[in-house]
């Protein structure tokens, strides 16, 4: 999809439109409009990669995870 945004965001084609195009053409199962704005910034300003950046995922809250389950499973029985 970002391959599609970068091409019709090249034409000056508006996010809006965009997003119309992508919802006529794969359905209901596409971003949000306010994602495609967001990607036709990222053209906009000079990104050439359409993959989506890699992020380290959500931090852990627990210090041993395994140790807080085996004390949880304890507690229950």
């Amino acid at each position: 999809m970002c391959s599609v945004i970068h091409f019709l965001g090249a034409k000056k084609v508006p996010p809006f439109e965009i997003h119309c195009e992508l919802v006529t053409v794969n359905g209901g199962n596409v971003m949000a409009v306010n994602n495609v704005h967001k990607w036709c910034k990222e053209f906009e300003s000079g990104r050439v990669n359409v993959k989506d950046e890699q992020r380290s995922g959500q931090p852990s809250t627990a210090a041993d995870p395994v140790q807080d389950f085996d004390a949880a499973v304890q507690t229950d029985v």
